[in-house]
């Protein structure tokens, strides 16, 4: 499985960025945008920021990110003699 990175999928702030009762609205046409774009989205409550809703793969894609980041981290700071 090939691991898309965020850098290739970053937040469009005139796109992703919507109000909640406007995804409730329209459920359906904001998950194909989801699973197609792989970008997340923030949901707004009274314009402030509530919610990060994002496609399962590309939340499991950020967490794999993030592991080998940490694992490639803890190696280097091994072979540092820093740990």
């Amino acid at each position: 499985m090939q691991t898309r990175c965020m850098k290739n999928h970053p937040l469009n702030i005139s796109e992703d960025i919507q109000p909640l009762s406007d995804f409730k609205r329209r459920t359906p046409e904001h998950v194909r945008r989801l699973g197609s774009s792989r970008r997340p989205v923030v949901l707004t409550v009274n314009g402030r920021p509530k919610l990060v809703v994002q496609d399962a793969q590309a939340y499991q894609d950020l967490l794999d990110q993030l592991r080998r980041m940490e694992t490639e981290i803890a190696r280097l700071a091994v072979a540092a003699g820093t740990r």
